[in-house]
């Protein structure tokens, strides 16, 4: 991930935004014109993975810390 991110941001700065469009959807996804349907990047698919092989942790649900842990 920040192998392609460094490439994202090199291409940006060479002005070559259809390069670093393509990484950037390919990381974070895109939603598809045509139908509206939304297309997720390698970065959801990593944590869908993970979440997914989890089950039997928290059942793969991370609790909500609303407070810090020191008082």
């Amino acid at each position: 991930i920040v192998d392609y991110q460094a490439a994202i941001r090199g291409n940006a700065e060479l002005q070559q935004a259809d390069k670093s469009r393509e990484m950037q959807e390919l990381l974070f996804g895109f939603t598809d014109p045509a139908n509206g349907r939304i297309v997720p990047g390698l970065i959801e698919e990593l944590q869908n993975r993970q979440q997914a092989m989890s089950p039997y942790v928290d059942w793969g649900i991370q609790p909500q810390n609303k407070q810090g842990y020191t008082k």
